[in-house]
């Protein structure tokens, strides 16, 4: 019997124009892998498509129309997606590397960079985007476990809510990087002044952070290095900020209270604020 279990063979088969899966399905055993795969997973592309939770391993949609598409969970490792259009499809969840064409259109905050695809709650575990220019890019929610960001350009990117488990970050730039959500995980490695920071919510804390509205209620940020940073709105009650470097940060409309200052002083003595007694 011809060999309908190799892997990626069943989402991908019909798009290369082979014998199609709807009959390879029929003469497969019930209880083979063949039977079990939707047949969803296996239709030509077009618009408004159901692919969620297929393996799309190697596919090829060069120039197909898959706008409104459904990828959630879907892998796409090595597909093909030269002039593809994308745009507002449902890519949360979906697994890839090794992609290659540009496509026509993605969804919003969605780019493909080194041959991934790139935005909110994408799975990019152990990805390697080292040096990679991720300038702007919206990580949020993304799974970051054991990626290798290694020099990466994440200027302006945000990562809230992302798994940091692992995560590489020597040498990356983080400037006006966002993050807080439900960050997990502990890194691997950050830049040098940055650190993970935070008692009710965990922010990466560096020079020039955009920690706006960031809730520091309660967190340890002694001896941290914000010069530059942009606290505005920023909850600071019951924050310890000894010793931290506040040169140059924007504090509009901070929250302090019962907050150490800089200059070991609390705040509730200064006037219910830190502004003159940053050291």
């Amino acid at each position: 019997m011809p060999s309908f279990r190799k892997p990626g063979c069943l989402g991908v088969c019909l798009l290369l124009g082979v014998a199609p899966v709807v009959a390879l399905m029929a003469l497969a055993p019930a209880d083979s892998a063949a039977a079990r795969v939707p047949r969803r997973c296996a239709a030509p592309p077009h618009a408004n498509a159901d692919y969620a939770h297929c393996n799309l391993t190697g596919a090829n949609f060069s120039g197909a129309d898959l706008a409104d598409a459904n990828f959630k969970n879907a892998t796409l490792t090595g597909a093909t997606l030269g002039s593809a259009d994308l745009s507002g499809a449902t890519l949360a969840g979906v697994v890839s590397g090794g992609i290659t064409g540009t496509p026509a259109s993605l969804p919003s905050g969605w780019v493909v960079v080194d041959g991934y695809l790139v935005g909110p709650q994408a799975i990019l575990t152990g990805a390697n985007l080292t040096g990679a220019d991720l300038t702007g890019a919206d990580l949020s929610k993304a799974n970051l476990t054991s990626v290798n960001l290694s020099g990466a350009n994440l200027t302006d990117a945000t990562v809230k809510g992302s798994k940091l488990q692992g995560t590489v970050l020597a040498g990356a730039t983080l400037t006006g990087v966002v993050s807080g959500g439900t960050i997990t995980g502990t890194p691997a490695s950050l830049p040098p002044g940055w650190a993970l920071v935070g008692a009710r919510v965990r922010y990466l804390v560096g020079p020039a952070a955009n920690l706006t509205s960031a809730d520091f209620y309660g967190a340890n940020l002694a001896g941290t290095d914000l010069a530059d940073a942009n606290l505005t709105a920023a909850n600071l009650t019951d924050a310890n900020l000894a010793g931290a470097n506040l040169a140059g940060a924007n504090l509009s409309s901070v929250i302090w209270s019962d907050t150490i200052c800089p200059d070991g002083t609390n705040s509730n003595n200064d006037g219910d604020t830190c502004i003159d007694n940053l050291g």
